[in-house]
C-alpha cells in the first residue's frame, strides 16, 4: 500500500502537509496499544511500509503524540537502515558486501550496479525505478555476490547478469524480477 502526501493531508507545526491516512494510523496505533518510547519503532514500521519512506513531518508527529522529542525519533531513522527519509525506487537493491560477497567480487558487481542504473549508493534514480543501498550482510553467504532486490535475494550474481536484470526492469520487464521455476533468478 502506497500513500500519497499530495491527497487529503492536515498540517504539522512547520506547517508541511502530514497525510491523514498516516495520522490515522498513528492515532488508531497509539489508542489500541497506549503511548510511549516502546511503540516508537512499531509505528515507523508501519509508516515505513505504507508511505515508503518517513518524511520530517511524520518524525515530529510521531514525536509529539508519543511524548518524544523530534531528535529521538530521526535518531531511530537514521540509524536502522530499513527506515528512510527519502523516496525508494521501485526496485530497491540491497548489495551485499558482507565479507563472503566481497570477496566473491562484490565491489565490482556494485560498480557495475551503479554504472548501470545511473545512481550511487542512497541515490534513487532520477525516473523513479531504482534505488541502491549497501548492507553487510543479507544472509545469503552461501550465494555470493548477493543482491536483494525488494526482499527478494538474487545469488551469484554475475556483473553481467546484474546488467541484464537492470536492462530488462528498465525495459518494463517486470519479469525480470521473478523467480525462474526451480528457484533461480533472472
Amino acid at each position: 500500500m502506497s500513500g500519497n502526501l499530495n491527497q487529503g493531508t492536515s498540517s504539522t507545526h512547520h506547517g508541511q502537509p502530514l497525510d491523514v491516512t498516516a495520522q490515522l494510523l498513528i492515532d488508531d496505533y497509539i489508542e489500541r496499544f497506549g503511548d510511549g518510547r516502546g511503540l516508537l519503532i512499531p509505528i515507523l514500521y508501519r509508516l515505513q511500509d505504507y508511505l515508503g519512506f518517513i518524511a520530517p513531518e511524520v518524525e515530529e508527529y510521531v514525536a509529539k503524540r508519543l511524548g518524544l522529542k523530534s531528535i529521538e525519533v530521526r535518531g531511530v531513522v537514521s540509524f536502522y537502515s530499513y527506515f528512510t527519509d527519502a523516496p525508494r525506487g521501485k526496485h530497491h537493491l540491497e548489495m551485499c558486501l558482507g565479507t563472503a560477497c566481497y570477496v566473491c567480487g562484490g565491489r565490482r558487481l556494485l560498480e557495475t550496479i551503479q554504472e548501470e542504473a545511473g545512481i550511487d549508493v542512497g541515490e534513487t534514480s532520477a525516473d523513479g525505478l531504482f534505488s541502491l543501498q549497501v548492507v553487510r550482510c543479507i544472509g545469503a553467504c552461501g550465494l555470493a555476490s548477493a543482491v536483494a532486490m525488494n526482499g527478494q535475494v538474487f545469488g551469484r550474481l554475475s556483473p553481467i547478469a546484474a546488467r541484464s536484470l537492470i536492462r530488462r526492469l528498465r525495459s518494463g520487464d517486470e519479469m525480470a524480477g521473478q523467480s525462474k521455476p526451480g528457484g533461480g533468478h533472472a
